[in-house]
């Protein structure tokens, strides 16, 4: 693939991902609101759902050749 291509691929994917956290955090701030122990059932939630993702993107060789 082209540079110039690989780069419009990335940025794409940031676009696209970036979106569904800020909606995804939006969600869980307002599920959570005034609850601390809430609050940090979703923070593990988040970390254990962006730990799994970089594992199967790791797992499956997507970070390789670049």
């Amino acid at each position: 693939m082209a540079p110039s291509l690989r780069g419009l691929s990335v940025a794409g994917s940031i676009y696209v991902v970036s979106g569904l956290a800020r909606r995804a955090a939006g969600v869980g701030l307002r599920c959570s609101a005034g609850h601390i122990g809430r609050r940090v059932l979703v923070g593990l939630a988040a970390a254990v759902c962006l730990s799994l993702l970089a594992a199967f993107w790791t797992l499956d060789g997507q970070f390789r050749g670049w």
